[in-house]
């Protein structure tokens, strides 16, 4: 076997020919390790960006999921004002809508009979059981739902009760009811005498994308 020859300098003449030829040499720079990932300058202003990406968003997609919330509940209220209607033309007795105050919550009862033979009244003894429902002779609960419901939602009406007649199907009085939501979100329905509903946002609340003020 004969060994490489040496230059007068004593490097190797194969290594020296390698390195001329691209290959890794002592001084070829593409043969040294290259450095990975960000620097603190880098990741610093990552971390900047996405924290204004993040400022800008919560707050959008937290009125975003209170208007959701507002949404669900007034169409499930509304759908409330059909059951009503279509249960008075099918059995021919008036059906009523009535709003109570029971231990600092709201009574939602739908029921047959006269208006006002339904009452709501605090659970005695615990305040935190749900009202309780009584009915006078003639009457009948239909359906009960207590407000707030869950996301803080509260109902207000400026009638205190809503008479389905039987015979047309038509609503006395007239009202509007608003539900308001978290993050000062708020929905006005405005009910005529046939029981259709117009939703609009009420004074006070924040603006609402697509519906005009009341």
């Amino acid at each position: 076997m004969v060994a490489p020859s040496r230059s007068p300098l004593g490097r190797d003449r194969s290594g020296a020919l390698a390195h001329s030829r691209g290959g890794c040499g002592l001084v070829n720079p593409r043969c040294r390790p290259q450095a990975l990932g960000l620097t603190l300058v880098e990741l610093l202003g990552v971390l900047a960006l996405l924290g204004a990406l993040l400022a800008g968003g919560l707050p959008a997609w937290a009125s975003w999921q209170a208007r959701r919330l507002v949404t669900a509940a007034a169409g499930e209220f509304e759908s409330e004002l059909q059951r009503a209607r279509l249960h008075a033309l099918a059995t021919g007795e008036a059906v009523h809508l009535a709003f109570r105050t029971a231990g600092g919550r709201t009574c939602q009862l739908l029921h047959t009979g006269r208006s006002g033979r339904c009452r709501c009244e605090a659970a005695p003894g615990d305040p935190g059981a749900a009202p309780q429902v009584h009915c006078e002779e003639g009457a009948r609960l239909l359906r009960l739902v207590v407000w707030p419901l869950p996301g803080g939602l509260q109902v207000q009406s400026n009638a205190g009760s809503l008479a389905f007649e039987p015979l047309h199907g038509t609503v006395t009085p007239t009202a509007t009811v608003r539900i308001a939501g978290p993050q000062g979100t708020a929905l006005a329905q405005v009910i005529n005498v046939m029981g259709r509903v117009r939703r609009c946002v009420p004074l006070g609340a924040v603006p609402w994308p697509g519906l005009p003020p009341c």
